[in-house]
């Protein structure tokens, strides 16, 4: 894909029906702040909050963070061999993470309310695309957002109600509800037997090459790669492996810990 005028051409094809869309860095455009940096700004916030609400003594910041840490790994550890056929939910990494600590489970939406209304500030819409996609609903095609999350389907629909404006999706697919991924590709069999049409009526959009590409390519179904600019992937990248040094040396998360490295520069930008 050269251009957005070559994906414009692609969204108002009579070929497709459904414009099925990922969410994180394709539709919501993260800062390069990595996502372990954010889960320990979102511990200071809720532990600010839990001392004005528990009236027993509180684990300390860095223990609610690396309980935060630990539940993340153990709920996405019990899915790990499920091939796409589990996966981790936010409900689950809350509730370890109380357990962990000692919270009661009155906490938990508590936990909830502060981390969504973080990531809300950390993102913002991808205007360019959310224009195309306005545009294609406006003439007709159905408009789906599929999603590998732990959040649940309503936490989801808040973020991009709030950061979207009018606009509004036909339907949100999340793999938290229904227990199916896009990595694997069994989520988008759900969505083809769900939404009762071939592979060669929906069109995938996302930036992920295995997930959003590779996996629904299995299947028949065409897909668009929108990569993140190539200076934001190796800006992330970088900032991404610093963090986990440092946690590895607080013994905050496996020194086996590691990331892939960014691949070639996108011709979208």
């Amino acid at each position: 894909m050269n251009s957005w005028q070559d994906l414009r051409r692609k969204t108002t094809s009579s070929t497709y029906s459904i414009i099925s869309v990922d969410v994180f860095d394709t539709l919501l455009l993260r800062t390069t702040r990595p996502e372990l940096l954010r889960f320990e700004d979102v511990t200071r916030l809720q532990h600010a909050f839990l001392r004005t609400m528990v009236h027993h003594p509180l684990p300390s910041i860095a223990s609610l963070y690396e309980a935060r840490l630990r539940a993340g790994r153990t709920v996405y550890g019990r899915v790990a061999g499920s091939k796409g056929l589990d996966e981790a939910h936010f409900n689950d990494i809350l509730g370890l993470t109380c357990a962990l600590t000692g919270l009661p489970p009155e906490c938990i939406p508590h936990l909830r309310h502060i981390e969504l209304a973080y990531e809300r500030k950390m993102l913002q819409p991808n205007r360019s695309l959310l224009g195309l996609l306005t545009e294609a609903k406006a003439n007709g095609k159905r408009i789906i957002l599929a999603s590998d999350m732990y959040l649940g389907a309503d936490d989801l629909r808040q973020l991009c109600d709030g950061l979207l404006g009018t606009f509004r999706c036909h339907r949100l697919y999340v793999s938290s509800e229904f227990k199916r991924t896009k990595r694997h590709g069994t989520l988008f069999q759900a969505i083809l037997d769900e939404e009762g049409v071939p592979p060669g009526s929906l069109l995938h959009l996302g930036d992920n090459h295995l997930a959003d590409v590779a996996m629904p390519a299995t299947l028949g179904i065409d897909s668009v790669h929108l990569p993140r600019a190539w200076s934001w992937r190796i800006l992330h990248h970088f900032r991404a492996r610093m963090n986990r040094r440092n946690l590895q040396r607080r013994n905050l998360i496996p020194s086996s810990s590691s990331l892939p490295v960014p691949s070639a520069p996108s011709a979208i930008k």
